[in-house]
């Protein structure tokens, strides 16, 4: 059996009791070397800090591989 999975089609997958995390750092900061943005000043994303996203369950499931 193989191990948790840690990257999957570029983006980063955390596991921990708290839940899954996703991100795509490693992207983002690959494309900013590639395209000479390295030394760009960042700035705030406009998004809640700490918003907890609930389950819809009442909304329709999707079958992923449509999407992908």
């Amino acid at each position: 059996m193989m191990g948790k999975i840690s990257f999957f089609l570029g983006l980063q997958i955390s596991q921990s009791p708290r839940g899954i995390f996703i991100n795509q750092s490693k992207y983002a900061l690959e494309s900013l070397k590639k395209y000479d943005f390295e030394s760009c000043d960042p700035v705030d994303t406009p998004m809640v800090k700490k918003s907890k996203l609930d389950e819809d369950k009442e909304g329709k499931q999707l079958i992923h591989h449509i999407i992908v």
